[in-house]
């Protein structure tokens, strides 16, 4: 019925049988079975898309659910599973994904503060047996939870490739919050990594030999799509049509964008989404160029986006 409800953009149904869902679920099995553990997370998710497409009244509460959910899955895999458990790093991901959102939208997240969203996120805890209050960080978890992969594949023998992109997310991390001197430090880590590898050089070209849209969890397309998916004013996708937006623009060694230039025709009819488009990719972080192991500025990178309307 999810499912159902999903494929014809009826979030409003979907929204209350994801729900009834997880009641089921969680009466069925409580609050420590492991079994739950995929029904968090499945509902985690579903908090993000919700949130990714602009339903509900509280965005910044969808945040807070999916962070909590997360954390609690990840928690569950710990306690039944060990952190050497893949679904750890996978829920390690999703968590860092939850906290960039919220470091990215600290307005919707000064609304939480009131009693009654208090009330229901202790609700959800009760529920999911943590007792700590909830505490929704931005660059703290995301900084955790990114550094917990880093310590999953630096024990990993023969996960060398795994580790230096580990390393480089940490890089990229710090970058957005402009600690740009740490930043570079994992950089160079991840670099010296491959560089003792038999195919370190293609490693190398692969996670440094240019720009990459930050974070690679989260990367700005997915939120551009579901920004202008949002903002087309219509809850069936089958009524949206698409097209594209080709960009080039500078990036400076700090992953910054410069000198944005439009290379699709621009018309009268898709002028408003090309600005738009172009306002995301200003604000948007960027894995800079490396040469020899060292952040360099790079110019006309070629990007295509997506656009709904």
């Amino acid at each position: 019925m999810i499912e159902s409800y999903l494929a014809m953009g009826d979030w409003e149904n979907a929204d209350l049988y994801y729900n009834y869902f997880y009641y089921v679920q969680q009466r069925a099995y409580g609050p420590s079975d492991p079994r739950i553990i995929p029904v968090l997370d499945e509902l985690a998710k579903w908090h993000l898309q919700a949130f990714n497409i602009g339903f509900g009244e509280n965005l910044g509460l969808r945040l807070s659910y999916a962070q909590i959910l997360f954390s609690a899955a990840a928690r569950m895999v710990n306690v039944h599973f060990g952190r050497s458990d893949e679904r750890f790093v996978e829920l390690q991901r999703s968590i860092a994904n939850s906290a960039y959102l919220v470091k990215t939208n600290g307005t919707l997240m000064t609304a939480l503060d009131t009693p009654e969203v208090r009330s229901s996120q202790s609700l959800l805890l009760a529920q999911l047996n943590e007792r700590d209050q909830p505490r929704i960080r931005g660059f703290v978890t995301g900084e955790r939870a990114l550094l917990e992969i880093v310590s999953f594949f630096k024990n990993q023998p023969g996960s060398e490739v795994q580790y230096a992109e580990a390393l480089a997310q940490v890089g990229d991390w710090y970058l957005i919050d402009e600690r740009r001197s740490a930043a570079g430090e994992y950089y160079t880590q991840a670099w010296e990594i491959l560089d003792a590898l038999e195919d370190g050089a293609e490693q190398q070209q692969r996670l440094f030999g240019r720009v990459i849209p930050i974070p690679t969890f989260a990367g700005p397309s997915e939120e551009l799509i579901a920004t202008m998916s949002a903002g087309a004013g219509s809850n069936q996708a089958g009524a949206l049509r698409h097209d594209y937006a080709d960009l080039v623009f500078d990036v400076t060694e700090n992953g910054l964008v410069r000198n944005i230039r439009v290379i699709s025709e621009e018309t009268e009819e898709n002028s408003s989404q090309f600005n738009r488009i172009r306002r995301l990719v200003r604000s948007s972080y960027f894995r800079p160029l490396l040469v020899d192991g060292e952040r360099v500025s790079s110019e006309d990178n070629r990007f295509r986006y997506t656009y709904w309307y």
